[in-house]
């Protein structure tokens, strides 16, 4: 190297800044990165190498018991599991990325498979396998918890999840994404249950105004099928919001959050039953595309700069 210096001191600099970028964009690895390497071999070769002993380390202290783990043990496994933490979150940063690049003639599906991809069922027990699948805290991080995660699966299929009953008439309706907060709902007295929509960029008003009239169907269909069991609903609608569209949330009752993008919320009961009268509670949420990414990129960002401060 300092052969290399006095002879190409530009090599030497080109190879420093490649190493401050990749220790920047891949703060989980640093400190496993062979330094000499940088800007001798590919840049893909030295991180799959950092990756590699990476988890060469966490498969090592893993296969250690409890019990036999001494103090530097103890201290290098929470190291390990800072830098876990800091490859999700530098996960879900390309996440967000991804969403940033939807334009318009991109389908419903293409949002839909980012946050949780279609026909597929997740379960509180396959949290850990399952984790680069839920996609839902692009919403609200409190989505990362739940008994049941059903996206574009039949009401059929949520009402079996919801009663633990096989024998259900067959509604072939099918929610984008569906969201079971509960223990098991023949031991308990109430559940939550999350509801959400998504309609592409590009669609006219008038076909984005129809999310609200969806929402409310999702809520009479799961209380027809299975009464006085709702806790709450909470019921999200994402479309893109032109002026016309506010104008017509504003007269219905929504009203506006703060957000980097436009929020609109009602907290009013839904009527599911006209002649009884009967109501449960609802909180609707009616987001742009802008609010859904943005607000998720702010609280992401705020997490990337604490990591990046303490690596």
């Amino acid at each position: 190297l300092t052969l290399l210096a006095e002879r190409a001191p530009k090599v030497i600099e080109e190879a420093q800044h490649e190493a401050e970028q990749i220790n920047d964009q891949f703060p989980h690895l640093r400190g496993y990165f062979e330094e000499n390497t940088i800007g001798i071999s590919s840049k893909a070769d030295v991180i799959k190498d950092a990756q590699t002993r990476f988890i060469r380390d966490q498969r090592e202290i893993l296969c250690k018991s409890t019990e036999s783990l001494t103090d530097a043990d103890f201290e290098r496994s929470m190291n390990l599991a800072g830098r876990a933490l800091t490859e999700y979150i530098l996960f879900r940063q390309k996440t967000i990325e991804r969403l940033k690049e939807v334009d318009k003639k991109d389908l419903e599906a293409t949002i839909h498979n980012v946050i949780v991809p279609q026909r597929t069922v997740l379960r509180e027990g396959d949290f850990s396998q399952d984790i680069y699948k839920n996609n839902s805290w692009i919403l609200d991080d409190k989505f990362m918890t739940y008994s049941t995660v059903l996206s574009e699966m039949e009401m059929t299929d949520l009402i079996k999840e919801l009663t633990k009953d096989e024998n259900v008439e067959r509604n072939d309706d099918r929610p984008d994404i569906a969201v079971i907060f509960s223990n098991d709902p023949k031991t308990s007295e109430k559940f939550d249950v999350v509801i959400i929509e998504l309609k592409r960029k590009g669609l006219k008003s008038e076909d984005n105004i129809r999310i609200e009239a969806q929402l409310e169907k999702r809520a009479r269909d799961l209380f027809s099928i299975y009464p006085n069991k709702i806790q709450s609903l909470w019921l999200y609608g994402i479309v893109e919001l032109d002026n016309d569209y506010k104008a017509v949330l504003s007269t219905a009752g929504y009203q506006p959050m703060f957000s980097k993008g436009n929020i609109f919320v009602h907290t009013g009961d839904i009527t599911v039953d006209w002649e009884s009268r009967t109501k449960i509670p609802a909180v609707r949420y009616i987001l742009d595309f802008d609010a859904l990414v943005n607000d998720a990129d702010a609280r992401n960002k705020t997490f990337l700069n604490i990591i990046k401060s303490k690596f």
